[in-house]
């Protein structure tokens, strides 16, 4: 027994070792092997010269998906020198530097440059190389075809001269053989350097953009422009705060507003949309992809042109100068060409505002379908997006036209300049055409197939790139918000002095007073101490203690999201400065909520502290949501927060602001979206409690808490009406309590109207028992069960299979005529089989 398992260890350990030394064995086993239990950092690193040259280093991975459909860890990572992170470095620097150099027309290319220098125009070489090698292989085939109607013809009258030797034959022989494996291999790594530039370009483009997407201002977004701001905040007095970086912004802004000048209609409606989460998605899935698409094969632009030349020589060469009327042919297409192209280039532009216009008529309808079912509003927006998807059919049909009849007259170019150049000398040269002539003239026409027949194309891709980089520059330039400055050693958590903010440009009063703002500006006042200042039109500071509760009141449109969004700077600053003592977090009136659990919600990328985490959720009345959840904190929550209510999702993000742990804290109205027992009770062990000795500005409508804050910020008219303590207020102002209660929703006053301290009424408490009671009801309904409760969100399920005929069937259906469908295989037939003839 133990002999034959010895035998059977050898012959294992035998056939492992043949196998190891026989890769191609792999394609041949039949045992299917698992995935890896973690993916493994690609092996191209590690390659050697000829597994890189023959791309070997690749075998492992496509003998596995030869055996086996790919699971995730059998795709490698990427190298760490690949990766998004380190590049994204390195463009920024770049781009900064793009942005400050005054003479440099777009930042944005010129940053892109400068990343993939290296290997962009190393793949270019290898294009050149590549395209230079096509042309020469046809040119030796005339000389191989002389050395052997020499050698026949020498071989039947010796007298006449002695056939040449053999080893030239073999030695021509050999250089066309290697000209072409050259090319094959120098083509392929264009390739694979094209392919890698673009992906890694479009991974750096996608992070700005998501970037910028965090960072741009109101105004920004709305379509401002940042140089008239800076422009106009020039004519203010110095700001200290104004960063370096925004400078530039500007400075570039104002070369992009030059250039936008020049440009079509299009653009500038273009322009006038704005920066909608439409557009901006528009940016990510479609003009990075054609930057993508454009930079795999862009090389083509210059090196055809080249390889058109080189094939021009040659042929006159062969056929003397009747080879100068195929050239003329070829400079007359040419203004075709280049007619086409630019008429592509302006089509695109028209498409692109339809795209952006059906994307975010489409993201308003997805994002309020409750609204649009509820008013039986469907017909009206599916007419209005199919109207709008008719007229980007349209232009998107115009453009594939022209765009068809550039690359027909490309592919369709060689052949006619071999017709007229072979007429031309047949008749005027009076020379006779030999068959070295014949072979390699026609050789070399075909290799002009390849730059006439890509080039074409690649010039439309490059020109829908050229106004992607220009969308997607225009976006990264936009006027971002203004990032606040921070002083440790400051002696108050919050500091403004002789602030202004407004949204968009000012005016050009301002240049004379600051006390002429529009409606829109924003100027805060106080005093810290003291008595109630009421408003008067000056310029004021506000200073904010640190540890201090200030509330901050007024009726609807009063400005007190204004301010929280100009301390966050996302209004821009125009005069006076704004200082903090510490980070800050802002806990927004509208909440927002990541496609992932709820944990990872309130961590939101910061470590996992038990202790603190769970006090968190306890303070902000999330304990019993928790408990009625399938799976606790760990469920999943959909897109947008879909499967929670209202008053979840504003709990869940103050828990996410107060979990971060920063010393000042911004809250706009967090609670607003929770019944009255539970926001008193988030107010008094969040907000008074587990914050207690951190500095919280606080944004409320309600008028019970107004006595427990330290102080009361009251705005009117987006200006600062009084500030001071409740006792204060109430002393100076009898009938602030009423007003604010009468501006309210009549139920909300009522709930609202007792002091502070006051127990909840019986429906309040009646509701809070039938909460409890549900609560208890589920958890024991979870501990009968011996299932699992299902996820709110899904797992992704995964078939193979092949494709059934009647996805095909219902593709070809759906085209407008059926007829052009079955017209096109027999063209195509035709068109292969020309080429073959």
């Amino acid at each position: 027994m133990a002999t034959h398992e010895h035998v059977r260890a050898v012959r294992e350990e035998g056939e492992g070792l043949a196998a190891s030394h026989a890769p191609w064995r792999r394609l041949f086993e039949r045992n299917v092997s698992t995935a890896p239990p973690a993916r493994q950092i690609s092996p191209e690193s590690d390659a050697g010269f000829i597994s890189k040259l023959t791309f070997s280093w690749m075998g492992s991975l496509m003998a596995t998906g030869y055996r086996r459909p790919f699971q995730l860890n059998d795709i490698p990572s990427l190298n760490p020198s690949r990766g998004v992170r380190q590049h994204t470095v390195a463009f920024n620097d770049n781009f900064k530097a793009a942005i400050s150099a005054r003479d440099v027309k777009n930042p944005l290319f010129t940053s892109l440059h400068r990343t993939f220098f290296r290997e962009f125009w190393i793949g270019g070489i290898y294009r050149l190389f590549a395209d230079i090698l096509t042309v020469g292989s046809p040119y030796t085939l005339r000389y191989l075809i002389q050395f052997a109607m020499d050698s026949y013809y020498g071989s039947l009258d010796p007298e006449d001269g002695a056939p040449p030797a053999v080893g030239r034959g073999v030695g021509l022989l050999i250089g066309i053989v290697v000209m072409q494996v050259l090319v094959s291999l120098l083509q392929n790594h264009f390739l694979y350097s094209g392919q890698m530039v673009g992906g890694q370009a479009r991974a750096i483009l996608t992070a700005k953009i998501l970037e910028k997407s965090m960072k741009i201002s109101e105004s920004g977004r709305a379509g401002g422009s940042a140089s008239a701001a800076a422009n106009e905040q020039a004519n203010m007095p110095k700001n200290s705060s104004q960063g370096d970086e925004k400078a530039l912004i500007n400075d570039a802004k104002d070369n992009q507003s030059t250039k936008n000048d020049k440009s079509s209609s299009e653009s500038d409606s273009e322009t006038e949309q704005g920066w909608s989460n439409g557009r901006v998605i528009n940016l990510v899935s479609m003009d990075v992809h054609r930057i993508e698409e454009c930079l795999n094969m862009v090389h083509v632009v210059w090196t055809s042109p080249i390889m058109v030349l080189v094939c021009m020589a040659l042929l006159i060469v062969n056929l003397s100068y009747s080879a100068l009327a195929g050239l003329g042919c070829l400079i007359f297409a040419m203004g075709f060409l280049i007619a086409g192209v630019k008429a592509i280039y302006t089509k695109r532009q028209g498409i692109n505002a339809a795209t952006d216009a059906r994307i975010s008529l489409t993201q308003e309808a997805l994002q309020g379908i409750r609204v649009i079912k509820y008013f039986s509003w469907d017909k009206n927006f599916t007419q209005r997006l199919i109207q709008i998807r008719n007229e980007e059919t349209r232009k998107l049909q115009v453009h594939m036209a022209i765009f068809n009849a550039v690359t027909s007259l490309g592919q369709s170019l060689p052949m006619l300049l071999a017709m007229v150049s072979f007429v031309t000398f047949a008749l005027g040269s009076g020379k006779e055409l030999t068959a070295p002539v014949v072979f390699s003239s026609v050789a070399l026409f075909s290799a002009l197939l390849i730059p006439t027949a890509y080039l074409p194309g690649c010039l439309g891709q490059a020109s829908d790139a050229w106004v992607s980089l220009q969308r997607i520059e225009e976006y990264l330039l936009a006027e971002e918000v203004e990032p606040y400055e921070m002083d440790d050693d400051m002696e108050y958590a919050v500091e403004l002095k002789d602030a202004v903010f407004t949204r968009g440009g000012i005016s050009a009063s301002v240049n004379k007073t600051v006390s002429n703002l529009s409606k829109s500006t924003l100027a805060l006042e106080a005093s810290s101490d003291g008595p109630v200042t009421p408003y008067s039109p000056a310029s004021f500071s506000v200073t904010v203690q640190k540890g201090e509760l200030l509330a901050v009141i007024g009726k609807t449109g009063s400005g007190k999201s204004s301010l929280l969004s100009a301390m966050t700077g996302d209004i821009p600053k125009v005069h006076g400065s704004l200082q903090f003592s510490s980070k800050l977090a802002f806990c927004p009136q509208t909440a927002w909520i990541q496609n992932t659990t709820v944990r990872n919600n309130i961590l939101f990328g910061t470590p996992y502290d038990p202790e603190r985490y769970h006090a968190v959720v306890t303070a902000c009345q999330l304990r019993t949501d928790l408990d009625l959840l399938p799976k606790g904190d760990a469920t999943e929550i959909g897109e947008r927060g879909v499967d929670l209510s209202g008053g979840q999702k504003q709990r869940i993000g103050l828990a996410r602001a107060i979990y971060s742990n920063q010393k000042i804290l911004l809250l706009d109205d967090p609670l607003s979206a929770v019944d009255p027992y539970v926001g008193r009770a988030i107010f008094n062990d969040a907000i008074l409690s587990l914050l207690r000795g951190k500095t919280r500005i606080l944004a409320t409508h309600q008028v019970h808490v107004l006595s427990q804050c330290d102080r009361i910020l009251w705005l009117e008219g987006g200006r600062v009406k009084a500030l001071g303590t409740y006792k204060t207020l109430i002393d100076q102002y009898p009938n602030l309590i009423g007003d604010l209660v009468y501006e309210r929703d009549g139920k909300e006053n009522q709930d609202q109207q007792g002091t502070d301290g006051m127990e909840p009424d019986e429906t309040t408490k009646s509701f809070e028992k039938k909460r409890l009671s549900l609560k208890r009801l589920s958890l024991a309904e979870k501990q009968d069960k011996d299932d699992v409760l299902p996820a709110l969100i899904d797992a992704e399920e995964q078939a193979t299979s092949t494709i059934p005929w009647t996805i095909y069937k219902t593709y070809i259906s759906s085209a407008d005529t059926k007829f052009l469908i079955l017209l096109s295989i027999p063209l195509l037939a035709l068109a292969q089989g020309s080429n073959l003839l």
